[in-house]
C-alpha cells in the first residue's frame, strides 16, 4: 500500500507541502524575526502590500513569494523599534 503525502491546493492544483517554495504568514514572520502580529499590522496599515492569497478548505491564506519576502525585509529595515510617539 502506498503512503499518501500531505497535499495542499494552490491555483487549483495539488502540490506536496514539502515541494512548495512559497511560505505562510507565520513562517515569514519567523524568518524576518518579527512577531506575526507586527507583520499583520504592516499589511493592515498599508505599509506592506498584500501578497497573493489562495483558498484552502474554505479559508483564505496569504502565500508569500520570494519577492514579497524581499519587500517585507525592506519595510523592516525602515521601521523604528519601540512604541510610537504620541504627537
Amino acid at each position: 500500500m502506498a503512503v499518501q503525502k500531505d497535499l495542499t491546493v494552490t491555483r487549483n492544483s495539488y502540490i506536496p507541502i514539502n515541494e512548495m517554495k512559497d511560505r505562510n504568514t507565520a513562517a515569514v514572520a519567523k524568518l524576518l524575526g518579527v512577531a506575526k502580529g507586527t507583520l499583520l499590522r504592516w499589511l493592515r496599515d498599508g505599509i506592506l502590500a498584500e501578497p497573493k492569497q489562495t483558498s484552502l478548505g474554505g479559508m483564505k491564506w496569504r502565500v508569500w513569494a520570494d519577492a514579497d519576502i524581499a519587500r517585507a525585509q525592506k519595510v523592516k529595515a525602515t521601521q523604528r523599534r519601540g512604541p510610537k510617539s504620541k504627537k
